[in-house]
């Protein structure tokens, strides 16, 4: 009796397969391609001391309206 209903199970997911029509996608040349893929982030397991850190970018008019800083006047 079990194996009688696994074969019944078995023929009917086979017929059912079968019959299911198949939806591709179809390529019509309308699609957006996207042509630069940036990755921010990963799954890297690290230490917060490795991590990375923001950047500050002074072009050399912004040092000259600061005079003459040192470089502990500029990291604050």
């Amino acid at each position: 009796m079990k194996r009688s209903m696994r074969l019944w199970t078995t023929a009917s997911c086979a017929a059912l397969a079968l019959v299911i029509p198949a939806f591709a996608q179809e390529e019509d040349g309308s699609e957006l391609r996207q042509s630069t893929v940036t990755v921010t982030g990963s799954l890297i397991a690290g230490t917060p001391e490795d991590a990375a850190l923001p950047v500050d970018v002074l072009t050399a008019g912004e040092l000259k309206l600061e005079g003459s800083p040192s470089i502990t006047e500029l990291m604050t």
